[in-house]
């Protein structure tokens, strides 16, 4: 078993992606607001449910999900599907720039055969 260490993201990388998982947060905060305030008025228990899971998503950290894995609970945020596009490409387009080549040499497989999607 080995560790490998190297440089993978600059400091204003880093600050970019904070950025971009604090607007994908803020965008579920307000999501889940919205909908909360549209059911409050419904009794049904689904709407109930529903209630206590945005109520959940509010609560602090605001917008970030906390029920994602039963087994190992986290505050996470689902990158597919919380992040908008244009991050995503970012994403994907900075770590195959950075990552496929360092894991192509690391373990000599072919850098076109690696994906971050």
């Amino acid at each position: 078993r080995r560790v490998y260490q190297a440089p993978l993201l600059k400091v204003e990388e880093c600050q970019k992606i904070i950025d971009m998982a604090n607007k994908a947060a803020a965008r579920n905060a307000q999501s889940a607001q919205t909908e909360l305030d549209s059911i409050r008025n419904d009794s049904s228990s689904s709407s109930n449910d529903r209630a206590a899971k945005l109520e959940q998503i509010i609560t602090w950290p605001s917008g970030w999900k906390k029920d994602r894995h039963v087994s190992y609970p986290t505050t996470d945020l689902n990158v597919v599907l919380d992040f908008e596009r244009t991050d995503l490409d970012f994403l994907s387009n900075l770590l195959h720039a950075r990552l496929a080549p360092l894991l192509s040499k690391i373990y000599g497989i072919s850098p076109d055969s690696i994906r971050a999607n």
